[in-house]
């Protein structure tokens, strides 16, 4: 179908028709030339971030490691500091 014979087609229809097809092109439009929202384009870009080359660790070796380089790293901010 032509756009011309689509325009003729158009206004054959009742108001009612026209009004629901004018509300149903206007948010085909919208879809189309609004830009996706920030937190769509984050999340895309975020795509693999997490991928890790070897294993996991475990929430123990987490714990472990956390606890003992903050020791240390204090234990050092404390001996630069007053020593």
């Amino acid at each position: 179908m032509t756009v011309q014979e689509l325009a003729i087609e158009i206004r054959r229809l009742s108001l009612h028709d026209r009004l629901i097809l004018l509300d149903v092109l206007t948010s085909s439009l919208h879809e189309e030339l609004t830009p996706p929202a920030r937190g769509e384009l984050s999340a895309e870009r975020l795509y693999g971030i997490l991928r890790t080359d070897g294993s996991l660790s475990d929430n123990e070796d987490i714990s472990e490691s956390s606890e003992e380089d903050s020791v240390d790293e204090y234990t050092e901010y404390l001996m630069e500091k007053y020593i």
